[in-house]
């Protein structure tokens, strides 16, 4: 049978990346929120929701952007089919929230990346 990691290894079907909670000290959460959905509102591919914070998906990749209740923190998390990806995809929101210009330097060759440093929401190849 083997050891846990390679049951549950066996079962990740989705090749995901994942990082933890990234929390971000803001002056003004709904303004700094504004900003992220305003970017990504017209993109295609994408959908939105706000039930708890700011919810962003597309094919390969999801964001989560909420406000704490207790701080003046934004807390991000987000998730997407390769690591450079979700590098990607990372440092484009935190750059929005944050106000600056961070992007990642992380994606390799053939990563398909649509323009701005995001993950392609168009690519229908599997595992990129």
């Amino acid at each position: 049978m083997g050891d846990l990691a390679s049951i549950v290894k066996a079962y990740d079907i989705r090749g995901v990346d994942e990082r933890g909670e990234i929390n971000s000290v803001v002056a003004d959460q709904a303004a700094a929120t504004a900003r992220v959905k305003a970017v990504y509102a017209d993109r295609p591919g994408i959908s939105a929701d706000e039930l708890d914070g700011l919810t962003v998906s597309a094919a390969t990749w999801w964001f989560n952007l909420r406000p704490s209740n207790t701080e003046p923190l934004l807390r991000l998390n987000a998730e997407a089919d390769t690591q450079a990806a979700m590098a990607a995809l990372r440092d484009e929101v935190l750059g929005l929230v944050r106000e600056t210009t961070a992007r990642s330097d992380s994606a390799r060759p053939g990563d398909p990346v649509a323009p701005g440093g995001i993950p392609d929401p168009n690519h229908r190849g599997g595992k990129i």
